[in-house]
């Protein structure tokens, strides 16, 4: 993109613990003074037994406060919901080689890397982690993203077909598709 710095993009999860630290969360992106393409907020989604303690309430007074201050530093901010509620709401989910999530890792706490942050919503842990990209904390980003495995699995998603990372998405049409 001929860009002397790259553009960031933030996914912030609303939860119990981090519910409060938002707006701070909003300062220091804006501190790091470079492009921002946006930062999308999403509540805890599914309340799974491990994580039911961490589910948070948020309202529309909530929500109005945090677009306000993204409004001030221009830092363009989206409110997310679940992908498979989303998918719902679709009279046909679209077919794979539709997906924009590819571009969108999603990184563990662990370092773990998978295609995207909408396979969590299945809370398939164990597979996720069987399946991964490559761990972060082990070697730069860089060279897991333009790995054969990673390059293959993108590869597949534009042909149509469903890589092994994503036969648990809950939000394209897999079916009658090509493993």
């Amino acid at each position: 993109m001929k860009k002397r710095f790259p553009i960031l993009s933030f996914h912030y999860i609303i939860t119990s613990k981090s519910k409060d630290e938002i707006l701070e969360f909003l300062d220091f992106v804006h501190s790091l003074n470079t492009e921002i393409g946006e930062i999308l907020v999403t509540p805890l989604l599914h309340h799974f037994k491990e994580a039911k303690k961490y589910a948070a309430e948020i309202d529309k007074n909530y929500m109005e406060k945090v677009k306000e201050k993204a409004k001030k530093y221009r830092i363009p901010i989206t409110v997310n919901m679940s992908a498979k509620q989303g998918a719902e709401g679709l009279e046909e989910k679209p077919p794979i080689n539709q997906c924009k999530e590819l571009i969108m890792p999603f990184i563990f706490v662990d370092g773990n890397v998978t295609p995207c942050c909408g396979l969590n919503e299945g809370n398939r842990r164990d597979w996720q982690n069987n399946t991964s990209l490559g761990n972060a904390l082990e070697k730069p980003f860089r060279e897991i993203w333009y790995s054969p495995k990673y390059i293959k699995m993108r590869k597949m998603i534009r042909e149509n077909k469903v890589p092994k990372e994503c036969v648990y998405c809950p939000a394209y049409n897999l079916s009658s598709i090509k493993r």
